[in-house]
């Protein structure tokens, strides 16, 4: 793990940052546009994860690791912490410290020169790994700075009490929600502690549990909101239809995005007065989500993400095209404001598509079938592969495959340019999975 040109030539003036979660190579893109340099750590390793940051490695073995009392440390994880200690080294770290206990992540990243960040964007698939993970923001004397949320805010930000107050300060509805007893036919059954749409399914005869709760169904568009704010202030930057998937008895798995898109300027105003509340009961800064049901003019908040989520950079994009620079959530808020000043509200003279592929069947997977994977079909727009593994991969049924990212000209009915494009992926699924 050398240095390497392009480490040398940013190290001097970039902050570093370290991403942990399921999944954060949308979020590492980003991070390098905005002139970060990116320690990724996630589930997959996928390819352009690697490609974005200056280095991987695997959140299973942080967990592995960080579980372990002193002097028990597996082979595998002596072996992790080993290479990124040769890492961090080769990019400037002094006085490194002993990897025989839970504090040795904490010594070694409060050491590398420039890294006084960390963003958690997911806090799911990989159990209780975000209560082990709080040794990292347990030490008083280190210089690490959360982006977002401290683990304490993003509990309280996502828990149904503190979205049902926001709600009530922002003049919006929430859905009829109960945390005990039986659940009533038709209603949704929702875990605490999963993201994703994972931990979603209709009810079947039950009774909550202290990690269950339950909530009435809402009919309406899906959405998510994008913000930055500095913790103080803050501003809405777009709002992107979100895209489900049925797979066995989950029926609202996370399965990408469309937008931004245009809504009313009465759901546009109800959603900007969340965001403000929301900054004003927490003090959160950095990239924000809010999870919406929009049906009519009347705005149903569901969920709050002190996060990067997965249609900002569908945003980002937008944003990008039309301020003819590579934009990122992750620069300073007075950029993003002076932005908004100089280019106005963001046109929708393109729908970005983000869309992930499962496997329908047991597959193994190839990277390099993805390099010769056409869309069949008269598709007008510009797409490409992301989330593509790094190495040939076997993957079960219902697991994701890659992501088809890129934009199609809105030239009438959003339903049907999206048929037309997804109308075009069985061929390339079945390639990719032969």
């Amino acid at each position: 793990m050398n240095s390497s040109p392009k480490q040398e030539s940013r190290q001097s003036h970039c902050s570093g940052l370290i991403l942990v979660g399921a999944s954060v190579r949308a979020a590492a893109e980003s991070a390098r546009r905005a002139g970060l340099d990116v320690i990724a750590v996630d589930l997959f390793g996928d390819l352009q994860t690697r490609q974005a940051a200056e280095t991987w490695f695997s959140v299973t073995e942080l967990v592995d690791q960080i579980a372990r009392p002193s002097g028990s440390n597996s082979v595998v994880a002596n072996q992790w912490m080993a290479e990124l200690q040769q890492h961090l080294q080769a990019n400037g770290l002094r006085d490194c410290p002993p990897h025989d206990s839970g504090q040795w992540m904490l010594g070694i990243i409060s050491r590398w020169p420039g890294c006084e960040r960390l963003l958690v964007p997911s806090n799911d698939h990989v159990g209780d790994w975000r209560t082990r993970f709080r040794v990292l923001q347990s030490s008083d004397s280190s210089p690490l700075k959360v982006i977002g949320a401290t683990l304490e805010q993003q509990a309280l930000a996502q828990s149904p009490p503190f979205v049902a107050e926001l709600a009530q300060r922002s003049g919006v509805d929430t859905p009829l929600t109960r945390f005990s007893g039986p659940v009533p036919s038709g209603w949704l059954v929702k875990q605490f502690s999963r993201t994703g749409g994972l931990g979603v399914h209709y009810a079947d005869n039950e009774m909550l549990d202290e990690s269950r709760f339950c909530q009435a169904p809402v009919a309406g568009k899906a959405c998510g909101a994008t913000f930055v704010s500095d913790g103080r202030h803050c501003e809405l930057l777009g709002i992107c239809r979100a895209l489900h998937k049925r797979i066995g008895k989950r029926p609202f798995v996370y399965a990408g995005a469309v937008g931004p898109v245009k809504v009313s300027q009465a759901c546009w105003q109800s959603v900007e007065r969340i965001g403000r509340e929301l900054v004003d009961m927490t003090g959160l800064s950095g990239p924000l989500n809010v999870d919406l049901i929009l049906t009519g003019s009347d705005v149903y908040l569901l969920e709050c993400n002190p996060r990067y989520s997965g249609s900002m950079e569908l945003i980002e994009a937008a944003w990008g095209q039309h301020a003819a620079l590579p934009c990122s959530v992750f620069e300073p808020f007075a950029r993003w404001q002076q932005r908004i000043a100089n280019h106005g509200p963001l046109p929708l003279g393109q729908l970005g598509v983000k869309h992930v592929v499962f496997a329908k069947q047991a597959s193994v997977v190839d990277p390099q079938h993805f390099e010769s994977v056409p869309l069949d079909g008269a598709v007008s727009g510009s797409f490409r592969w992301t989330d593509v593994p790094f190495e040939t991969t076997a993957l079960e049924a219902g697991d994701p495959i890659a992501t088809l990212i890129g934009g199609l000209p809105i030239k009438g009915s959003m339903q049907r340019d999206l048929s037309q494009l997804f109308g075009a992926l069985p061929s390339a699924r079945r390639r990719a999975n032969r």
